[in-house]
């Protein structure tokens, strides 16, 4: 088909589509566009009406929105939508050319999508297939003519989001002059293009930063020499007017770019930061007036602009960027030192935005879910909050905390002053951020604020308005509920009972939520300073209360209620075990209600954990869960929501923990546990399997001689039905997280049952030894492992015996394959009672070995990795495997056991003098958060969250342990063997001795 005519038809084709009246004849015109569209030329007919003048706007339009779908499929075979065929170098020509040409066409709106397809193409073809790009592009930017430029700054926008580290440096050098070009001349571009144009400079100098990491001189090339000139520019058009109103995209870009100046190039924009602050300061003073006006009192005209891609810019978009400039320099460690001075001034302006504005008000009042989802900073983020983020940014910070203080105290009082003298309707909104701003901060004793004092008289007195505003009202119960602690016991009564009425449900929705939140704040502000006595005389009216506000409320606003029912219920177990009765009865409610939502989920398991763990909660918790439960698993996952089966075995947990040892009752023994382990045993879904698992475990943790006696009516006992489970979990065609925790499950069955097993040890020995067969997963083997571990602890010669009677997946004996495993995953080992039992484990295993020369185990061999940093010195595991892996050497496995403990014990040295470090920095700093910070990093795998999950390991000897100690003196006892020095020692690397020596273990 000539040209001509495929022209006819294309264009026949579009006035099809444009003119067509109904669905069909538009597809049809579609169908016969596809058919056009595997011709050699199509795309260069596209771009011919795309650039001509003689046809309408509208064909023109659709003809380019066609382009950029060809381009997109058959430019390149390497697209992703790529279709056959692909364009010919002849059509690419073509296109390119007609392209540039209509790249400065008069309609905007066809200019943005040329650019479009100009920058796919680039993609694909710059720089060697299409090196004349960035001179053209150089040229229109250089050229005058309005819309060239902007469809040039287009294609730039488009095109420098796909530059890579490598291309950078061939196009900044190009593009960075033309750039400043267009910033200043103001008199020749308008401020949408140069606005453009620091978009564009923002991209190219992220990239070239995040090279930097890399190529730490790339900054120093292509961003530092052009720096001062782009800064100086930033500073003029800032400088030029301080209204939002002038030009407000971009300054907001400036600011945006500018912040981000300050946080990647510290040094280099020292220089410049005073001259860049003041205008940005005076902007931020000057507007403040304006935005408290039309937007949170909504009294005048809004500011609101469009930027060059349509996006809306108000004057909310424009105070972001003032604020994320201002949290930039409080990030700074060189550049806070600025704020000092100006921090009074500062934080009255933050105070003044922190106010609700008219639209948020009125929302918040209409749905209280709104309110909730700002307030929690769910999805919603504002202005409010954005101030209020970067005030509770500069308390946090310790060099600015003090100054902080100073400046919130003044701002208040300074605020209040004001708003005592005025009577607009709209005064109350200061007085709730003035709150909000006091309860984003601890006002500590040596401050000059008050909290008595304030309370006396500004809470109280809010709080005894007759027509005050919810919010307002709201908020003075939540901030006295976190001054609760210094304040006057005749005082607090009174806050009290006025959270007490507040809560009612005569009251405003917003108004019950704050209170709510304020009941948390009452509670543990008096329990940190012990004083919840002061609670004891209104608990009963504060759980019922809450209870009957779970009600019919969205789940955002049931998830506060919630979690302040499961604090309330904390304080006093004997007033929460009176209402154990209607708080039993609102969790089942809503747990089998809403036992899909995470959140949820997690909230009500925290309040059945306080119903479970109260003694005198246990006959109603039971009496009302227990049947719901029954009647959940008998029901077989059919016509139930998917995931409250494994909810309620999660909750059966905690039912049976909480009931203590030995005091699980006979009927949940009767009733649930058959039924638990039937469940588990019918089921695939990994959640069920996992959550059974975990179910019995508890069961037998809590009640094993109650299961031991228990049969069902075929006579089989607990004790089979535990096994069974078990089978289940390590079969190989269960999905493998299964046995994600059959670890802890069988060590605590073999602890309470013992010898009673018989025959049915050898049938799970069996049965973990299948699975880790088909287990690809760290963590799953881990678990098996440990079965092992703690076995060999406590029947070693049997279960080696047993393992070497067994063979392993190449018709070897399994003990080789067992051992092999172990060792080459103890390094990966987590958990504090899983790397501790691995351990300890390990050191009995080598006694023996060492002690007895048992052939069985000395003769076992085991491969290890050597590595290139070997012989050069201490190195950590993760510095070991960073220098990378050259070859694999057979060793006995008591050098392995050996090599396992002295990397075990180098880790714990190297933590000790860590700790030691940052206790001593800590000290000469005096910064006690740091402290704080340091113990938690240091501690040894969060081993008090493992006591919180796993209560029967309180206690535990293994966790009793100084492990560091017990290695010292292990290894030390071993070094002085024998058999240490001539068949292990010769074995141990020189980084390896070093660390024995660093202990003071002698191993000559």
């Amino acid at each position: 088909m000539s040209r001509s005519a495929l022209r006819e038809a294309v264009s026949g084709c579009l006035e099809a589509v444009l003119t067509a009246v109904s669905g069909a004849e538009r597809r049809a015109a579609e169908q016969e566009m596809k058919a056009l569209e595997v011709t050699v030329e199509y795309g260069v007919v596209l771009a011919e009406l795309t650039a001509s003048g003689e046809v309408g706007l509208a064909y023109r339009q659709l003809a380019s929105v066609l382009l950029r779908q060809y381009l997109d499929c058959h430019w390149s075979s390497l697209a992703e939508k790529f279709a056959e065929p692909v364009a010919t170098d002849h059509v690419k020509e073509e296109i390119k050319h007609l392209l540039l040409a209509t790249l400065g066409d008069r309609e905007r709106r066809l200019r943005a999508t040329v650019a479009y397809c100009v920058a796919v193409i680039a993609h694909w073809d710059w720089p060697d297939a299409w090196p004349q790009l960035l001179p053209r592009l150089e040229a229109a930017l250089s050229s005058g003519n309005t819309g060239l430029v902007h469809g040039a700054m287009r294609v730039l926008a488009e095109f420098c989001r796909d530059v890579s580290d490598l291309q950078v440096p061939h196009v900044a050098p190009v593009i960075f002059p033309q750039l400043l070009r267009v910033l200043v001349n103001p008199q020749v571009y308008g401020a949408r293009t140069q606005s453009r144009a620091v978009h564009i400079f923002h991209t190219l100098a992220s990239i070239i930063y995040a090279a930097s990491e890399t190529t730490p001189t790339l900054a120093a090339s292509l961003l530092l020499p052009a720096l001062p000139q782009f800064v100086r520019a930033f500073i003029n058009v800032l400088s030029s007017g301080e209204d939002w109103a002038t030009d407000p995209g971009l300054r907001r870009e400036l600011l945006m770019t500018s912040s981000s100046l300050l946080r990647w190039f510290p040094a280099a924009m020292a220089t410049f930061v005073m001259d860049l602050v003041t205008p940005v300061w005076n902007i931020f003073l000057a507007n403040t007036p304006l935005y408290v006006v039309s937007v949170v009192n909504c009294e005048g005209d809004k500011s609101e602009d469009c930027d060059s891609d349509g996006e809306l810019i108000t004057m909310e978009t424009c105070v972001f960027a003032v604020f994320e400039f201002i949290s930039g320099l409080v990030e700074s460690r060189q550049l806070r030192d600025l704020l000092p001075p100006i921090l009074p001034t500062l934080t009255l302006h933050l105070i003044s935005h922190m106010q609700p504005t008219h639209s948020q008000v009125e929302r918040w009042l209409g749905d209280v879910a709104q309110f909730v989802d700002e307030e929690e900073q769910i999805f919603s983020y504002s202005v409010r909050l954005s101030a209020h983020d970067l005030l509770e940014a500069m308390w946090e910070e310790p060099s600015l905390r003090n100054h902080t203080h100073s400046a919130i105290t003044a701002a208040v009082e300074k605020h209040l002053q004001t708003t005592r003298s005025n009577s607009s309707p709209n005064a109350w909104k200061i007085e709730e951020a003035c709150m909000l701003a006091l309860g984003c901060v601890i006002m500590t004793p040596n401050t000059s604020f008050s909290a008595q004092q304030f309370t006396e008289s500004v809470v109280m007195s809010t709080l005894q308005s007759p027509s005050g505003n919810p919010l307002l009202l709201g908020r003075s119960l939540w901030l006295a509920g976190k001054m609760a602690g210094r304040l006057k016991p005749g005082t607090l009564d009174q806050l009290l009972q006025s959270l007490v009425t507040a809560l009612l449900p005569t009251q405003h929705s917003v108004l019950r939520v704050l209170a709510a939140k304020a009941t948390c704040n009452f509670c543990s502000e008096l329990q940190a300073t012990n004083c919840t006595s002061r609670l004891l005389p209104i608990l009963p009216s504060l759980i019922s209360l809450l209870a009957a506000m779970t009600a019919d409320l969205p789940d955002i606003v049931l998830l506060v209620v919630i979690d302040t029912l499961q604090l309330v219920t904390r304080v006093d177990e004997s007033v929460t075990a009176r209402h154990a009765l209607q708080l039993s009865e609102v969790a089942l409610s809503l747990f089998l209600k809403h036992s899909h939502d995470p959140g949820l989920s997690s909230s009500l398991e925290d309040l059945f954990s306080v119903l479970a763990n109260n003694p005198g909660c246990h006959a109603d918790f039971h009496r009302s869960f227990l049947p719901s439960a029954v009647q959940l698993l008998e029901s077989n996952e059919t016509g139930i929501s998917l995931g409250l089966l494994p909810a309620v075995l999660d909750v059966l947990v905690l039912l049976v923990r909480g009931c203590g040892l030995g005091n699980v009752p006979n009927e949940v023994v009767r009733e649930i546990f058959p039924r638990v382990v039937r469940v588990g045993v019918a089921s695939d879904d990994v959640a069920m399997l996992q959550n059974a698992g975990e179910c019995v475990r508890a069961f037998v943790s809590m009640a094993m001689e109650d299961l031991v006696q228990w049969c069902d009516r075929e006579g089989e006992s607990g004790v089979l039905y535990v096994v069974r489970l078990a089978v289940h979990l390590l079969d190989p065609s269960r999905p493998e997280s299964s046995a994600a925790f059959i670890g802890r499950l069988l060590i605590v069955f073999f602890k309470k049952v013992g010898g009673m097993l018989g025959d049915h040890l050898q049938l799970l020995l069996r049965s973990v030894l299948s699975k880790m067969q088909s287990v690809k997963t760290a963590s799953v083997m881990q678990s098996l492992l440990l079965v092992y571990a703690y076995l060999l602890q406590t029947e070693l010669e049997a279960v080696v015996s047993f393992l070497c009677q067994v063979p392993d997946p190449r018709g070897q004996p399994a003990l080789n394959y067992v051992l092999k495993e172990w060792t080459s995953q103890h390094p990966f080992f987590f958990g504090s009672f899983e790397t501790r039992l691995s351990t300890v484990a390990l050191c009995q295993l080598l006694s023996h070995c060492v002690t007895t020369g048992n052939n069985l185990l000395c003769s076992v061999v085991v491969e290890e990795e050597e590595d290139n940093g070997c012989g050069l010195g201490v190195q950590t595991r993760a510095q070991k495997t960073a220098a990378g892996v050259t070859r694999k050497t057979a060793i006995p496995l008591p050098v392995k056991i050996v090599r396992l403990l002295v990397s075990d014990l180098q880790s714990h040295l190297e933590a000790s003098a860590e700790s030691e470090g940052s206790e001593c920095s800590a000290e000469e700093e005096g910064n006690e958060e740091v402290r704080e910070m340091e113990s938690l990093l240091t501690s040894e795998d969060g081993e008090s969250e493992e006591f919180d999950k796993d209560p029967e390991l309180h206690g535990d000897p293994l966790l009793q342990m100084d492990l560091q100690a017990h290695l010292v003196k292990y290894l030390g006892d071993i070094c002085q063997l024998p058999s240490f020095s001539s068949s292990i020692r010769p074995h141990l690397r020189p980084y390896e001795l070093v660390t024995l020596h660093s202990a003071g273990i002698h191993t000559n």
